[in-house]
């Protein structure tokens, strides 16, 4: 793939310090960013320039065609149904390669439908002695070579765009991670910005499947969408002692086997929101106030048209009229229920 594309440019701005295994900065050591840019992965590199103060960066050409831009151009017509006239695909790459008439065998990711036994687990309201289980596996594919170089193409142009977006997505998590949880936890001259802050990632458009998905009469797995939000704040170093040894043996000996004598334990929350608003931006605004609400109260903001739960207990607040009494059996109410962390700033 590296060969496609230009070579990888520095982001000074995602640059962290190096830090040793029980979070103390090394002296003189950085762990520098580089990554493909953003017109190489979009495959808008043909040629661009571009303005970066007084001076114009121009950026060679790259992708597929223009690295075998001197090769043959090779076209082939596949058929399609019975009222078109076929797709017709154009590649350059080397005849001796492109011509080859042998089979070729490749790997791809296909999702599966597989027949399983039911389990102790599964719910009983659904399905049968028997259920399908679906899972994605890695499989081998067997084509001729235009038809593996369609999909290798095909595949790095899906493929590059995701990957710059997950890898900036990443390192800008990391930075944030570093700037908000580890810094306040190890710098004794961190600034208040960064102290009380909840971290927080979210999913806007996640699914959940539900056990229904053991039901013969599903083609697909029945899935849910949710929002997901993972809060992160309150850290603290937990130091690796007898105590840490009477609770966690194991995880003891292979962190003193390292030269581990701290470990940060943040508190961590995972906030799942459910509503027939989904994808709605302001769905995500009023959810994030009511989670902003129960971290620093304890309790739902008045006005809030929902019910939300911890621990299987309802938590206080908001408007519930409208909604079914819960089942005493499963759910119960909270009385007393504290703020999870009353001194968040933002």
């Amino acid at each position: 793939m590296n060969a496609l594309l230009c070579n990888k440019v520095h982001v000074p701005q995602l640059d962290m310090p190096n830090l040793d295994v029980n979070l103390n900065k090394i002296p003189d050591s950085n762990n520098e960013f580089w990554i493909h840019c953003e017109e190489c992965c979009y495959g808008t590199h043909t040629g661009l320039r571009r303005g970066n103060g007084p001076r114009m960066t121009e950026y060679p050409k790259c992708g597929w065609d223009a690295t075998f831009g001197d090769m043959p151009l090779h076209t082939r017509t596949v058929p399609g149904d019975s009222d078109s006239e076929g797709i017709t695909h154009s590649l350059r790459a080397c005849p001796d390669e492109y011509n080859r008439k042998w089979k070729v065998i490749w790997m791809y990711f296909i999702k599966l439908a597989r027949m399983e036994e039911k389990k102790a687990g599964d719910d009983d309201e659904y399905g049968g002695t028997e259920g399908v289980k679906f899972q994605t596996e890695w499989l081998p594919v067997e084509g001729t070579v235009p038809e593996f170089f369609e999909h290798l193409t095909t595949s790095l142009n899906e493929y590059l765009p995701h990957i710059y977006e997950i890898k900036m997505s990443n390192r800008v998590d990391k930075c944030a991670e570093r700037a908000f949880v580890v810094k306040p936890a190890t710098d004794e001259n961190c600034p208040d910005e960064f102290k009380d802050v909840v971290l927080e990632v979210v999913d806007f458009s996640s699914d959940i499947n539900a056990k229904r998905a053991h039901d013969l009469t599903c083609t697909f797995p029945e899935s849910h969408k949710c929002e997901v939000h993972c809060l992160t704040f309150n850290p603290q170093f937990m130091p690796i002692d007898d105590t840490f040894k009477t609770e966690h043996p194991k995880t003891y000996k292979m962190l003193r086997k390292r030269g581990v004598e701290r470990v940060l334990r943040p508190e961590n929350v995972v906030v799942f929101c459910f509503s027939k608003a989904k994808g709605s931006a302001a769905y995500n605004q009023q959810a994030t106030t009511n989670i902003i609400s129960i971290v620093k109260t304890g309790q739902l903001p008045d006005g809030s048209h929902c019910e939300a739960f911890l621990d299987g207990k309802r938590i206080d607040g908001g408007v519930r009229h409208g909604f079914p009494p819960l089942p005493s059996d499963k759910l119960g109410e909270w009385s007393d229920m504290q703020p999870l962390f009353a001194q968040v700033k933002r």
